[in-house]
Protein backbone atom coordinates (compact mmCIF):
# COMPACT_ATOMS: atom_id res chain seq x y z
CA UNK A 1 0.00 0.00 0.00
CA UNK A 2 1.01 3.29 -1.06
CA UNK A 3 1.31 6.45 2.19
CA UNK A 4 -1.75 7.82 1.70
CA UNK A 5 -0.15 11.05 3.55
CA UNK A 6 -0.16 13.53 0.83
CA UNK A 7 2.92 14.75 1.80
CA UNK A 8 5.01 11.06 1.22
CA UNK A 9 2.67 9.56 -1.76
CA UNK A 10 5.09 6.89 -2.20
CA UNK A 11 8.69 8.52 -1.50
CA UNK A 12 9.42 5.72 0.10
CA UNK A 13 8.84 2.98 -2.34
CA UNK A 14 10.90 5.63 -4.66
CA UNK A 15 13.54 5.86 -2.56
CA UNK A 16 14.12 2.20 -2.19
CA UNK A 17 13.85 1.51 -6.13
CA UNK A 18 16.90 4.11 -6.48
CA UNK A 19 18.68 2.16 -3.74
CA UNK A 20 18.45 -0.95 -6.13
CA UNK A 21 15.66 -2.50 -4.11
CA UNK A 22 12.86 -3.81 -5.59
CA UNK A 23 9.16 -2.95 -4.14
CA UNK A 24 5.87 -4.37 -4.92
CA UNK A 25 3.14 -2.43 -3.75
CA UNK A 26 -0.56 -3.65 -3.37
CA UNK A 27 0.58 -6.97 -1.38
CA UNK A 28 -2.41 -7.36 0.96
CA UNK A 29 -3.85 -4.14 0.67
CA UNK A 30 -7.18 -4.80 2.18
CA UNK A 31 -5.13 -5.82 5.00
CA UNK A 32 -3.10 -3.43 5.33
CA UNK A 33 -5.60 -0.66 4.59
CA UNK A 34 -7.58 -2.08 7.62
CA UNK A 35 -5.10 -2.16 9.85
CA UNK A 36 -4.14 1.39 9.02
CA UNK A 37 -8.12 2.52 8.63
CA UNK A 38 -7.77 5.78 11.28
CA UNK A 39 -4.58 7.25 10.11
CA UNK A 40 -5.90 6.44 6.28
CA UNK A 41 -8.89 8.96 7.02
CA UNK A 42 -7.19 11.85 9.02
CA UNK A 43 -4.41 12.01 6.89
CA UNK A 44 -6.85 12.18 3.40
CA UNK A 45 -10.23 13.96 5.44
CA UNK A 46 -8.34 15.75 8.62
CA UNK A 47 -11.26 13.94 10.40
CA UNK A 48 -10.87 11.32 13.17
CA UNK A 49 -12.06 7.76 12.65
CA UNK A 50 -15.34 7.21 14.31
CA UNK A 51 -16.12 3.30 15.82
CA UNK A 52 -19.65 3.28 17.77
CA UNK A 53 -19.51 -0.20 19.74
CA UNK A 54 -22.75 -1.12 21.69
CA UNK A 55 -23.96 -4.37 23.31
CA UNK A 56 -27.23 -5.73 22.72
CA UNK A 57 -29.59 -8.77 24.11
CA UNK A 58 -31.28 -10.77 21.10
CA UNK A 59 -34.00 -8.61 20.84
CA UNK A 60 -32.02 -5.45 20.23
CA UNK A 61 -32.36 -4.12 23.90
CA UNK A 62 -29.14 -2.05 25.73
CA UNK A 63 -30.76 -1.87 29.39
CA UNK A 64 -33.64 -3.27 31.02
CA UNK A 65 -37.00 -0.66 31.72
CA UNK A 66 -35.09 0.25 34.86
CA UNK A 67 -31.71 1.09 33.27
CA UNK A 68 -29.95 -1.57 34.24
CA UNK A 69 -27.13 -2.93 31.42
CA UNK A 70 -24.84 -4.55 33.66
CA UNK A 71 -24.19 -7.33 32.58
CA UNK A 72 -25.69 -7.85 28.62
CA UNK A 73 -22.17 -9.13 27.15
CA UNK A 74 -19.83 -11.69 28.27
CA UNK A 75 -16.75 -11.67 29.77
CA UNK A 76 -15.12 -12.21 26.85
CA UNK A 77 -16.74 -9.41 25.05
CA UNK A 78 -15.59 -7.12 27.30
CA UNK A 79 -11.93 -7.99 27.06
CA UNK A 80 -12.42 -7.11 23.80
CA UNK A 81 -13.95 -3.84 24.61
CA UNK A 82 -10.84 -2.85 26.87
CA UNK A 83 -8.63 -4.37 24.01
CA UNK A 84 -10.61 -1.96 21.73
CA UNK A 85 -10.27 1.65 24.46
CA UNK A 86 -6.15 0.38 24.59
CA UNK A 87 -5.96 1.06 20.78
CA UNK A 88 -7.98 4.37 20.04
CA UNK A 89 -6.93 7.55 21.42
CA UNK A 90 -10.53 8.58 22.54
CA UNK A 91 -14.17 7.43 23.97
CA UNK A 92 -17.34 9.21 24.01
CA UNK A 93 -20.17 8.61 26.21
CA UNK A 94 -22.95 10.88 26.98
CA UNK A 95 -23.85 12.46 30.18
CA UNK A 96 -26.68 10.24 30.87
CA UNK A 97 -24.11 7.27 31.26
CA UNK A 98 -22.10 8.81 33.27
CA UNK A 99 -24.79 9.93 35.83
CA UNK A 100 -26.36 6.39 35.86
CA UNK A 101 -23.72 3.67 35.59
CA UNK A 102 -20.75 5.98 36.96
CA UNK A 103 -18.18 4.42 34.58
CA UNK A 104 -14.63 4.73 34.64
CA UNK A 105 -14.22 3.74 31.31
CA UNK A 106 -10.50 2.93 31.36
CA UNK A 107 -8.41 0.34 30.09
CA UNK A 108 -7.98 -3.27 32.11
CA UNK A 109 -5.41 -4.27 29.90
CA UNK A 110 -2.19 -5.05 31.59
CA UNK A 111 0.21 -2.73 29.96
CA UNK A 112 -2.53 -0.92 28.41
CA UNK A 113 -2.95 3.13 28.31
CA UNK A 114 -6.27 4.53 29.01
CA UNK A 115 -8.13 6.54 26.25
CA UNK A 116 -9.04 10.11 26.77
CA UNK A 117 -12.73 10.16 27.93
CA UNK A 118 -15.56 12.67 26.23
CA UNK A 119 -18.39 13.37 27.67
CA UNK A 120 -21.17 15.18 25.86
CA UNK A 121 -22.67 16.99 28.75
CA UNK A 122 -24.81 19.81 27.04
CA UNK A 123 -25.58 22.00 30.17
CA UNK A 124 -22.46 20.25 32.54
CA UNK A 125 -24.59 18.31 35.03
CA UNK A 126 -21.59 15.67 35.38
CA UNK A 127 -21.14 15.65 39.39
CA UNK A 128 -17.43 16.90 39.89
CA UNK A 129 -16.50 13.63 41.80
CA UNK A 130 -17.13 11.24 38.60
CA UNK A 131 -15.46 8.35 38.20
CA UNK A 132 -14.52 9.46 34.71
CA UNK A 133 -12.98 12.41 36.21
CA UNK A 134 -10.66 10.83 38.25
CA UNK A 135 -7.62 10.45 36.18
CA UNK A 136 -7.43 14.27 34.71
CA UNK A 137 -7.82 12.64 31.15
CA UNK A 138 -11.35 13.81 30.85
CA UNK A 139 -12.90 16.61 28.56
CA UNK A 140 -16.38 17.52 28.63
CA UNK A 141 -17.82 18.52 25.24
CA UNK A 142 -20.86 21.24 26.04
CA UNK A 143 -23.14 24.09 24.35
CA UNK A 144 -23.20 27.74 24.97
CA UNK A 145 -25.58 26.88 27.31
CA UNK A 146 -23.52 25.51 29.48
CA UNK A 147 -23.34 26.79 33.71
CA UNK A 148 -20.60 29.06 33.76
CA UNK A 149 -20.06 28.18 37.56
CA UNK A 150 -19.99 24.64 37.10
CA UNK A 151 -17.18 25.08 34.07
CA UNK A 152 -15.01 27.05 36.35
CA UNK A 153 -15.31 24.25 38.99
CA UNK A 154 -14.57 22.02 36.35
CA UNK A 155 -11.29 23.45 34.88
CA UNK A 156 -10.18 24.12 38.49
CA UNK A 157 -10.17 20.42 39.38
CA UNK A 158 -8.21 19.75 35.92
CA UNK A 159 -11.06 18.89 33.52
CA UNK A 160 -10.82 20.63 30.41
CA UNK A 161 -14.15 21.29 28.85
CA UNK A 162 -14.48 22.57 25.29
CA UNK A 163 -17.50 24.81 24.11
CA UNK A 164 -18.65 23.58 20.72
CA UNK A 165 -21.12 25.71 18.33
CA UNK A 166 -24.35 24.49 18.20
CA UNK A 167 -27.64 25.13 16.82
CA UNK A 168 -29.61 22.72 19.18
CA UNK A 169 -29.75 21.72 22.61
CA UNK A 170 -27.30 19.04 21.97
CA UNK A 171 -23.34 19.20 21.33
CA UNK A 172 -22.75 19.52 17.52
CA UNK A 173 -20.90 15.97 16.91
CA UNK A 174 -19.55 17.16 13.52
CA UNK A 175 -18.02 20.40 15.37
CA UNK A 176 -16.81 18.67 17.70
CA UNK A 177 -15.25 16.34 15.02
CA UNK A 178 -13.29 19.15 14.18
CA UNK A 179 -12.24 20.40 17.26
CA UNK A 180 -10.76 16.81 18.30
CA UNK A 181 -9.15 16.61 14.79
CA UNK A 182 -7.28 20.07 15.55
CA UNK A 183 -5.95 18.21 18.72
CA UNK A 184 -4.84 15.70 16.76
CA UNK A 185 -7.40 12.84 17.95
CA UNK A 186 -7.28 10.34 15.19
CA UNK A 187 -9.13 6.97 16.84
CA UNK A 188 -12.48 7.50 18.68
CA UNK A 189 -14.58 4.72 20.01
CA UNK A 190 -18.37 6.24 21.12
CA UNK A 191 -19.91 4.11 23.98
CA UNK A 192 -22.58 6.50 24.34
CA UNK A 193 -26.12 5.41 24.68
CA UNK A 194 -29.18 4.95 22.15
CA UNK A 195 -29.69 8.93 21.94
CA UNK A 196 -25.75 9.59 22.00
CA UNK A 197 -25.89 6.43 19.20
CA UNK A 198 -28.53 8.14 16.80
CA UNK A 199 -26.95 11.53 16.81
CA UNK A 200 -23.85 10.30 15.97
CA UNK A 201 -25.51 8.30 12.92
CA UNK A 202 -27.74 11.24 12.35
CA UNK A 203 -24.30 13.36 12.26
CA UNK A 204 -22.66 11.19 9.98
CA UNK A 205 -19.08 10.64 11.86
CA UNK A 206 -19.69 6.86 12.56
CA UNK A 207 -17.20 4.66 9.90
CA UNK A 208 -17.23 1.33 12.17
CA UNK A 209 -20.15 -0.14 13.87
CA UNK A 210 -19.53 -3.29 16.37
CA UNK A 211 -22.31 -5.10 17.95
CA UNK A 212 -21.86 -7.64 20.63
CA UNK A 213 -25.31 -9.55 20.41
CA UNK A 214 -25.51 -11.45 23.73
CA UNK A 215 -27.93 -14.36 23.85
CA UNK A 216 -30.81 -13.05 25.93
CA UNK A 217 -33.72 -11.87 25.85
CA UNK A 218 -34.88 -8.48 27.94
CA UNK A 219 -38.70 -7.43 26.36
CA UNK A 220 -40.59 -4.45 26.74
CA UNK A 221 -41.54 -1.69 25.15
CA UNK A 222 -40.07 0.64 27.61
CA UNK A 223 -36.64 -1.11 27.70
CA UNK A 224 -34.06 0.84 25.95
CA UNK A 225 -32.77 0.14 22.18
CA UNK A 226 -29.29 0.01 20.97
CA UNK A 227 -30.62 3.26 18.62
CA UNK A 228 -32.80 6.06 19.84
CA UNK A 229 -34.00 9.09 18.27
CA UNK A 230 -37.10 9.32 15.93
CA UNK A 231 -35.55 6.82 13.18
CA UNK A 232 -36.64 6.13 9.62
CA UNK A 233 -39.55 6.33 7.98
CA UNK A 234 -39.23 4.06 5.15
CA UNK A 235 -36.81 1.15 4.29
CA UNK A 236 -35.23 2.36 1.41
CA UNK A 237 -33.74 4.54 3.78
CA UNK A 238 -31.73 1.91 6.08
CA UNK A 239 -28.09 2.60 6.74
CA UNK A 240 -26.32 -1.03 5.00
CA UNK A 241 -23.00 -2.27 6.71
CA UNK A 242 -20.18 -3.15 4.05
CA UNK A 243 -17.38 -5.91 4.40
CA UNK A 244 -19.38 -6.70 7.71
CA UNK A 245 -17.24 -9.65 9.29
CA UNK A 246 -18.96 -11.90 12.15
CA UNK A 247 -16.88 -13.64 15.10
CA UNK A 248 -18.01 -15.67 18.32
CA UNK A 249 -16.77 -14.42 21.77
CA UNK A 250 -17.64 -17.01 24.49
CA UNK A 251 -21.54 -17.11 24.20
CA UNK A 252 -22.00 -13.19 21.99
CA UNK A 253 -21.74 -13.02 18.39
CA UNK A 254 -19.78 -9.92 17.74
CA UNK A 255 -20.74 -8.19 13.95
CA UNK A 256 -18.43 -5.92 12.35
CA UNK A 257 -18.96 -3.76 9.57
CA UNK A 258 -18.83 -0.17 8.53
CA UNK A 259 -20.80 2.38 6.78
Amino acid sequence: MIDPNPKNNGKGARELNKAGISVNIGLIENEARKMNESFIKFVTKRKPFVIMKTAISLDGKTATRTGQSKWISSEESRHYVHELRNKVDAVIVGVNTVLYDNPSLMTKIPGGKDPLRIILDSTLKIPLNARILADKNAIIATTPKYDREKKIALEREGTGVIVVKSNTEKVDLKELMNELSIRGITHIMIEGGSEVNASALEAGIVDKLIYFIAPKIIGGVDAKPAIGGKGIKDMSDVMNLKNVEIKQLGPDIVMEGYL
